[in-house]
């Protein structure tokens, strides 16, 4: 969380994204991406940090298990964008926010399918993340 945490923030005032690799449940992996849009509404992977980020997952033989991003100006809660944008469904997508009292990140997952969200609860580890 604190590596996802330290990402998003460096990007600020835009949103940032990144990928979570591991295998099976486990998240052993945070690998950041740019964000193309370069937008504190909107957020795309650039392509090269997104394919290369890819090549990395299949190379050293871990799976795909999450995305992440964040709503630098609104809460963590998915907007319509990331609903019809799911392009991962069976990754669990980690949305962080910012709350309207300054408190920091805060963060929500959800399984995000195309118009539609379904929140989903994580098991913090000192050195991983699982999704329950």
């Amino acid at each position: 969380m604190a590596q996802m945490q330290a990402w998003l923030t460096a990007e600020l005032p835009n949103e940032g994204c990144g990928l979570l690799a591991g295998n099976g449940r486990q998240v052993r992996h945070v690998l950041a991406l740019p964000n193309a849009e370069r937008s504190p509404q909107r957020f795309r992977a650039e392509a090269k940090a997104q394919v290369a980020a890819m090549l990395e997952l299949d190379r050293n033989g871990w799976e795909l298990l999450g995305v992440f991003h964040s709503h630098p100006a609104s809460p963590a809660q998915p907007s319509e964008t990331d609903q019809l944008q799911a392009y991962y469904p069976a990754a669990v997508s980690i949305i962080f926010g910012q709350p309207a009292n300054g408190g920091g990140w805060e963060a929500q997952a959800f399984r995000l399918q195309a118009g539609s969200s379904r929140p989903v609860q994580l098991q913090l580890t000192n050195d991983s993340v699982a999704s329950a």
